[in-house]
């Protein structure tokens, strides 16, 4: 009896022991599962945020905040140092160098990043370019010097080699854009040397490449510039989006040696890449455009410039506004996700019934306030549009009036005394100079050669018989303005008189009344008449439609 009890014992003993193995390898079976289900979650995003890297730097930023916060509610220290690096990377690319350096020190911080090589150099890497483009050479240099501290030297280790390498050439490129090209030349052999003991570099060593032909062509030793910039030419796949890179270095290696033709070929077939694969690099875009039009303006073709250094300007204008206050808070919203998500839950937890009246309550508030908005706009309108009609019938009276010409228009709509308007000058010019320029001004004002399509400031300065300097002084003592918002506000007032005085004017389009006024576009008319009348063409035709409505009835 006691040993069946043994028996039993035992065989319960060994029962037990197997459920709880059972149980175990289960549930670390289930964990892995979930945790595979999680990072290829994060995989995802990971994945998503780099194919938009290139093209919409804020749709990038937002995958990647979404893969670390996932990564540190599950507490994976890789997961969350991978996502902080493309954080700061995507932060790097809109010139938001603070927040970048933020989540990169915060990458560096991670336990798996002091552990991983690869990482560790990565997080510098993105520093070093951080303080590049703040104009901090030094600090830049001193994050790749850091990395030759704890990369291993271990010549066997290809992994390791890479870096070292990749580390040499953006030593050399720093130095090189100091002007040290000795020191920058010693670091891009080193570069070199480790690459092409490499047979499957070739995704690395063309950008070394193009580095060192770029040092070349800085100290002028012509042969070799184009021999590298061939090499890395070659070594670029075809369909791949950094091929514009080595387009660009081939116009400026042609642009150094003087042939032009072949320069302007370059420019143009690295910008068509750029247009082919639709990349977000306003700053090489806008340089290519810059050279374009030198070479053009260099070799005679005087309406390329012009074309070229439009484009150029609107490009600039991005650039100048790449870090505006749009994509500032799109970025903060981003950032501040974890905050909203808390709100998502909240929200979640609330019953039916609460998450119907705060949507109705929401929808209530949006529609008071847009119905206020709307009365405050339309009552906004109608003194302005009062304001406009008091000046073009004061404008009216004083021509009537002054039928001698003594006072022209200004743009604001007053009238001007010939005498008062003669401010005390610089002597940059002589009173009766300045008194003679004023009054062909006053003429053409009263003209309408401004409306001509394409008004340059030569333009005017030929009609003044003067030159740019005299003409830019002049505006800017009597007109208090740039020649561009002269002549805008100029075209404005045109339209704006014939409207009002000619009534057929109302019924035509918008596109019309932009065309005879002399604006290159609809949109760029529109834009320009609300700057200067503070609403748009069609609000402005719509109240003196109303206004004369209401006299026809009275």
């Amino acid at each position: 009896m006691k040993k069946n009890y043994n028996l039993l014992t035992n065989y319960n003993s060994f029962l037990k022991n197997i459920i709880i193995i059972f149980f175990s390898v289960l549930s670390q079976f289930l964990y892995a599962q979930i945790d595979e289900k999680r990072q290829q979650e994060i995989q995802n995003l990971w994945n998503n945020s780099d194919k938009y890297i290139l093209r919409d730097a804020v749709s990038s930023m937002r995958y990647a905040k979404q893969a670390s916060i996932l990564s540190e509610r599950y507490g994976d220290s890789f997961n969350k140092a991978k996502s902080y690096l493309i954080l700061g990377k995507c932060l790097l690319s809109i010139d938001m160098h603070s927040e970048s350096l933020f989540y990169l020190d915060k990458g560096l911080k991670e336990p798996a990043t002091a552990d991983h090589h690869v990482l560790k150099v990565l997080f510098k890497e993105f520093k070093g370019d951080n303080y590049g483009k703040m104009g901090l050479p030094e600090q830049e240099f001193n994050e790749y010097s850091d990395i030759l501290s704890f990369v291993p030297k271990d010549e066997k280790n290809h992994e390791y080699q890479r870096m070292l390498s990749r580390t040499y050439a953006r030593m050399s490129a720093n130095l090189g854009g100091r002007k040290q090209y000795d020191k920058a030349d010693k670091y891009i052999n080193k570069a070199i040397k480790i690459q092409e003991k490499f047979s499957d570099s070739e995704g690395e060593i063309y950008n070394i490449y193009m580095i060192k032909g770029d040092i070349c062509l800085k100290r002028k030793v012509y042969d070799s510039a184009y021999y590298f910039f061939n090499k890395s030419y070659n070594l670029v796949r075809k369909d791949l989006e950094y091929q514009y890179m080595s387009l660009k270095s081939f116009g400026d290696y042609y642009r150094a040696i003087g042939n032009k033709s072949k320069a302007i070929s370059f420019y143009q077939q690295a910008l068509d890449d750029i247009i082919k694969f639709k990349i977000d690099n306003v700053s090489n875009k806008a340089e290519l455009y810059k050279n374009l039009s030198q070479l053009s303006g260099e070799t005679g073709n005087d309406l390329r410039k012009n074309y070229y250094s439009e484009l150029y300007q609107k490009e600039y204008e991005k650039l100048q506004n790449k870090n505006n206050k749009d994509i500032q808070f799109a970025v903060k919203s981003i950032l501040n996700q974890e905050k909203q998500e808390k709100k998502l839950l909240e929200k979640q937890n609330s019953t039916t019934v609460l998450s119907i009246l705060g949507v109705f309550s929401v929808l209530s508030a949006i529609f008071y306030f847009q119905f206020i908005k709307m009365r405050r706009k339309k009552k906004e309108l109608k003194i302005r549009f009062e304001e406009i009609v008091n000046e073009l019938e004061e404008r009216k009276k004083r021509q009537e009036e002054n039928n001698l010409g003594n006072a022209g228009h200004s743009l604001s709509g007053k009238g001007e005394d010939f005498k008062i308007s003669i401010k005390t000058n610089t002597k940059l010019i002589s009173n009766e100079t300045e008194k003679d320029l004023l009054s062909k001004l006053m003429s053409f004002e009263n003209g309408t050669a401004y409306t001509e399509k394409g008004f340059t400031q030569s333009n005017l300065a030929t009609i003044l018989e003067t030159n740019t300097k005299y003409l830019n002084y002049i505006l800017k003592i009597h007109r208090n303005k740039s020649f561009n918002d002269y002549i805008n506000g100029l075209k404005i007032n045109f339209i704006v008189d014939k409207i009002y005085n000619h009534p057929e004017h109302l019924n035509y389009k918008i596109s019309y009344l932009s065309e005879i006024s002399g604006f290159s576009s609809q949109s760029r008319f529109t834009h320009i008449f609300k700057q200067e009348q503070g609403m748009s063409p069609s609000e402005f035709i719509t109240q003196l439609s109303q206004k004369q409505n209401k006299n026809t009835t009275k």
